[in-house]
C-alpha cells in the first residue's frame, strides 16, 4: 500500500458490473459497448445524486464510495430499477443486465483508487449473484435499521473470509438479498434527513406552494 493512502474507519461501496447474458459476437460487442456507454452515465449520475464518488472504472465494473450504507443501497436499488425497466420490451442482444454488490467496512483511500475490507465485500457479492440483483454485506442490515425500508432476504454467498493478517478485519458473515419487488412505500418518516429535520414538512412544503399557486391563478383568471 502506498504511503499516502489514507485510512478511513467505515465506508459503504458498491460495485457494478455487466457481464454478458448472451455470448458476445465481435459484431455485437461494438453495439453492446455503446449501450454500457449510456447505462454508465446514468449510472454516474445516479451516483453523484446519491452523494457517492466513482472511484474505479475497469471495463463493465464501476466501483463507487458512499460515507453511509443507505446512499450506496439507494443508488443501487434506483439504478437497478431503472436498468429492469430500460430492458422491457427489448431484444434480448440489446438488454444490459447489471448486478450491484455494497459492502460496508473499512476502507484506505487515495486519489487514484481504493482498497480494503468494504471493496473486497462488494466486488464478491457482485461476482456471486445473479443478474438484476442488489445483495449487501452481512453489516448493512443494521446500519438501515429505522433509516431505510427494505426487504432483506439472506443468500448463500461465497464470500472470501478476511485476511489474518490484518487486525482491523470483521468476520464477514451472511449476505443478504435486496428484494426490490416488495420495497414498501415511503412513509413521511422517511424522509427524514441525516440530522433529523424534514419529516411532514418535506412533504408539506411543495404541496403548499402548488396550493398557492393555484389560488393566485383562480382569481387572476376571475378576475
Amino acid at each position: 500500500m502506498a504511503d499516502n493512502f489514507i485510512l478511513r474507519k467505515r465506508a459503504a461501496v458498491l460495485c457494478l458490473d455487466a457481464p454478458p447474458t448472451l455470448p458476445v459476437t465481435p459484431a455485437m460487442e461494438k453495439a453492446r459497448r455503446k449501450l454500457l456507454a449510456k447505462r454508465h452515465k446514468t449510472l454516474s449520475k445516479s451516483i453523484i445524486k446519491h452523494q457517492g464518488r466513482v472511484v474505479r472504472v475497469r471495463g463493465d465494473e464501476i466501483l463507487a464510495v458512499f460515507v453511509e450504507a443507505q446512499q450506496a443501497v439507494g443508488c443501487a436499488i434506483d439504478f437497478q430499477k431503472h436498468a429492469i425497466a430500460r430492458n422491457k420490451n427489448v431484444a434480448p442482444e440489446k438488454q444490459v443486465h447489471f448486478r450491484a454488490g455494497v459492502g460496508l467496512g473499512q476502507i484506505a483511500v487515495d486519489k487514484e483508487t481504493i482498497e480494503g475490507d468494504a471493496v473486497t465485500l462488494a466486488t464478491d457479492l457482485c461476482a456471486a449473484m445473479l443478474p438484476d440483483g442488489v445483495w449487501v454485506s452481512s453489516e448493512v442490515p443494521n446500519d438501515l435499521q429505522g433509516r431505510m425500508p427494505v426487504v432483506l432476504t439472506e443468500v448463500d454467498a461465497p464470500l472470501a473470509p478476511p485476511p489474518l493478517t490484518s487486525p482491523t478485519s470483521t468476520s464477514h458473515g451472511p449476505a443478504f438479498a435486496v428484494d426490490l419487488s416488495k420495497q414498501p412505500s415511503m412513509r413521511a418518516a422517511d424522509f427524514l434527513l441525516p440530522n433529523g429535520r424534514g419529516g411532514w414538512l418535506t412533504l408539506i412544503a411543495p404541496m403548499s406552494a402548488m396550493l398557492i399557486l393555484v389560488v393566485i391563478a383562480y382569481f387572476w383568471f376571475a378576475s
